[in-house]
């Protein structure tokens, strides 16, 4: 808080600081100054001012409206599978692993996608408490094919995706077994 001049001096009293027209805090002036540290704020925007009480040698003041934005949390997402090569026809289990990258926290809810090849999904999976969701199957085309999971975000936090993970698909192998033969003469 500042006195205009031609006043001088120093101001004393408290800042009342304010989200809207709800009270976030009440902190007294120290060498003029008031401080708050504010954490826990939604994702949005949030119109912050602060009101100077005044004292008995400055008039109180309300500054203008300060609009803080938050935004969602930034995630990253991996994919692993459980075995790589696999073979035709065998089911193969996909893991897709949330982290909330610094400096947000929180634990990821919601949905993720599992994809093929870039585009085709393969299905749409909630996460669990421990931040993973998993999908097995057993119909991926014999192939190098490119698994992503995408991470829709949850309001909190920002929807991400997960670098391609390659799975070799392998031809399933193939026996030939005996087979009868039946000679037959004409005469």
């Amino acid at each position: 808080v500042k006195v205009v001049a031609p006043a001088t001096g120093t101001p004393t009293g408290t800042v009342t600081f304010r989200e809207g027209p709800t009270t976030l805090s009440t902190i007294a002036l120290a060498a003029g100054q008031a401080k708050l540290t504010v954490s826990g704020l939604t994702v949005g925007a949030h119109p912050l001012s602060a009101d100077y009480s005044g004292d008995g040698n400055v008039a109180p003041s309300t500054s203008p409206a300060l609009t803080e934005t938050v935004a969602p949390g930034p995630t990253t997402t991996v994919v692993t599978s459980s075995i790589n090569p696999a073979v035709f026809g065998r089911p193969v289990m996909f893991t897709a692993t949330l982290d909330v990258a610094a400096p947000a926290k929180g634990t990821p809810t919601g949905l993720v996608t599992f994809i093929v090849d870039g585009a085709t999904p393969l299905a749409t999976v909630t996460l669990n408490a421990a931040r993973q969701a998993t999908l097995t199957t057993s119909s991926l085309a014999v192939g190098a094919r490119k698994i992503t999971v995408s991470y829709l975000g949850d309001g909190v936090l920002a929807p991400s995706m997960s670098l391609p993970l390659t799975e070799t698909i392998t031809r399933a192998a193939t026996k030939t077994t005996g087979f009868n033969t039946h000679l037959i003469v004409w005469l």
